[in-house]
């Protein structure tokens, strides 16, 4: 935030936290113990929309994706592509 000028976009693509049970537990253990060594401090369980909401930018758009979009969910598929402003 402290690098975009007001009125300036943060356009993301972030983990998120699943919307299912199983897969969400999957992503709390992965975040607890290897994935976060393994992806250079990537968590995938975060709750990305209310964190960028909390630091104080406006999301203009954040619609839900699966990313790759393969025939299975993986515990990293799902993420949200958004546009905020400060």
């Amino acid at each position: 935030r402290r690098v975009v000028r007001p009125g300036g976009q943060l356009r993301f693509l972030e983990h998120v936290r699943a919307d299912t049970p199983v897969l969400g537990a999957v992503q709390r253990t992965l975040d607890a113990t290897l994935w976060p060594v393994l992806a250079g401090g990537c968590h995938t369980h975060r709750d990305t929309e209310r964190l960028i909401r909390a630091t104080g930018w406006t999301l203009e758009s954040c619609d839900p994706v699966r990313f790759p979009d393969v025939r299975w969910t993986t515990p990293t598929s799902p993420h949200v592509l958004g546009v905020a402003t400060r």
